[in-house]
């Protein structure tokens, strides 16, 4: 006869993303009907709400992980990603691409900062949601409740291997994404986009320890906690992750070599 108690677990976290997807998506259509979708206000509002729902879902990710090991892990992320690429209204939650695009002059200043203020907030307020969630389903669940004791002690940041691994994978994590998510087919983009993110997740978890990938999500996990001071944390939490995305919108970004081109670099191999 199946354990029943092992349903609790995965009850509470469908309970609390469900929760969470269901409030941003009625939040985001309240904002399209009451504000204009043209402005700097909507926008800033919208990424706001995505920065938040993706952060606040992925506290709860340790409870999957915890009570059901990595590959349900994986399959968790990869659903929820496809959920969010089919509601996000287009919103970033990430610095990345913003610096990309401020990098190459595809955005003024301004319209950067109001990104990353939107992200910034709605990273902070993530943990404040994801506890206030635990702590009133905590009589319902005990994984919610190990979950809200848990967050009232300090965290600790924990690496599997080395520092300069742990530096690499940041990098080569943000330079793969960069890398391989614009070449997916368009048809399938949305269905493989979130998976291969979710195996990178999923390869730190099992090899490298916490990993970010991603500046806003990793200081909302791990910001303050022990470990890292805030000089190292900004090096492997911001700066490696931006180095590797560059980089791969630099290798992206270069035009291709035109015949004369091809025909010069032949014509020296030759020589």
């Amino acid at each position: 006869m199946p354990d029943i108690t092992m349903a609790g677990p995965l009850l509470a976290a469908v309970c609390y993303y469900g929760t969470v997807l269901m409030t941003a998506e009625l939040t985001r259509r309240l904002l399209d009907k009451t504000i204009s979708k043209k402005t700097s206000f909507h926008r800033f509002l919208i990424e706001l709400i995505g920065t938040a729902q993706i952060c606040t879902c992925v506290f709860e990710n340790a409870l999957i992980v915890q009570h059901y090991g990595v590959s349900s892990f994986f399959i968790v992320t990869t659903i929820l990603g496809f959920l969010y690429t089919s509601t996000g209204r287009g919103s970033y939650n990430t610095p990345l691409s913003p610096i990309e695009q401020l990098y190459y002059g595809e955005i003024r200043l301004s319209r950067f900062l109001l990104f990353l203020l939107a992200e910034i907030i709605g990273g902070a307020v993530a943990w404040h949601i994801a506890r206030t969630l635990w702590f009133h389903s905590l009589q319902y669940s005990q994984a919610h409740m190990e979950m809200f004791v848990n967050s009232q002690n300090m965290c600790s940041i924990v690496h599997q291997r080395d520092f300069l691994i742990v530096l690499a994978y940041e990098v080569a994590g943000c330079f793969a994404m960069r890398s391989v998510l614009p070449r997916l087919p368009a048809n399938v983009s949305k269905y493989l986009a979130p998976a291969f993110i979710a195996s990178l997740f999923s390869f730190a978890i099992l090899f490298i320890g916490d990993s970010g990938l991603d500046p806003i999500v990793a200081s909302s996990l791990f910001f303050g906690c022990n470990g890292l001071s805030a000089q190292w944390f900004i090096l492997l939490y911001w700066v490696c992750p931006v180095v590797g995305w560059m980089l791969g919108a630099y290798i992206d970004r270069r035009p291709p070599k035109t015949p004369k081109k091809l025909k010069r670099a032949a014509k020296k191999k030759s020589e």
